[in-house]
């Protein structure tokens, strides 16, 4: 089986592959793509693949903007850190929608369901309220707790009083709702995938940020947003353009 990915994020992409070479060592990669652009241009061209594992969110804006231009033949596995473009990604010929970070058995689970309705059946068409009741089944267990460093000791600290997290010099800081500033083992992107999205949100590579700590959000220039925590920050909050549209789906979520 001949795949594509399409992955902005290199932890998440080297990770999709060691799952992939664990659960289907049989597949080859065919073609990576980190934005829409890039992936665009080749599936006009190309279609000697059959599995397409893509992240919604890529550099340059949704994945589901490749899909929506280009008639797909082939079926999708869509992955994510959010449940709310499920719909969207099984009107684009999408056969399942994994959460991350991705678990062995949920992947496992997708290429046997591109067996059985592609391989098997010849399916062309997918039920979309039998697999949303499938998501609604796999449904994750974040952290409500993390493990800091203060001092000589280590503390655990419940999510529910994070204000935000800050990358500085490729260490995370958490900051908690009275302003206390402690160290975290964790890298963002970790962090991102214990957190639970309906509560926190990656604003961009530096800020990890809690809903109940938003002051305000305010329109930025060339369609960035920014925006003001109940706590100061060293440096401003800005969501990108590309970023932008998921942040808004957030507050509305």
């Amino acid at each position: 089986m001949n795949l594509v990915l399409l992955e902005d994020e290199q932890p998440a992409l080297r990770h999709l592959k060691r799952m992939i070479e664990e659960v289907a060592p049989q597949t080859r990669i065919v073609a990576e793509f980190d934005s829409v652009e890039s992936a665009t241009a080749w599936f006009q061209s190309n279609i000697e693949y059959d599995l397409v594992i893509s992240d919604i969110q890529l550099s340059d804006g949704l994945s589901l903007a490749v899909f929506k231009s280009i008639k797909m033949v082939k079926p999708i596995v869509f992955t994510t850190a959010f449940d709310h473009y499920a719909i969207e990604a099984f009107k684009v010929n999408g056969i399942d929608y994994l959460l991350k970070p991705i678990k062995a058995e949920d992947l496992r689970a997708a290429f046997d369901k591109y067996k059985t309705f592609y391989k098997a059946a010849s399916s062309s068409s997918v039920d979309i309220e039998r697999l949303l009741m499938q998501i609604a089944g796999q449904e994750k267990i974040y952290k409500t707790r993390l493990l800091v460093h203060f001092r000589d000791e280590l503390k655990s600290i419940p999510v529910d009083t994070i204000a935000f997290i800050h990358s500085e010099n490729r260490t995370s800081h958490l900051y908690t709702k009275t302003g206390e500033m402690l160290i975290l083992d964790q890298n963002m992107e970790e962090l991102e995938s214990q957190l639970n999205p309906q509560h926190f949100f990656r604003a961009n590579r530096q800020f990890i940020i809690s809903f109940n700590s938003i002051k305000s959000s305010h329109a930025h220039f060339n369609g960035k947003i920014k925006i003001i925590l109940t706590l100061p920050t060293k440096e401003e909050v800005i969501v990108s353009r590309e970023k932008s549209a998921d942040f808004k789906a957030w507050l509305a979520h």
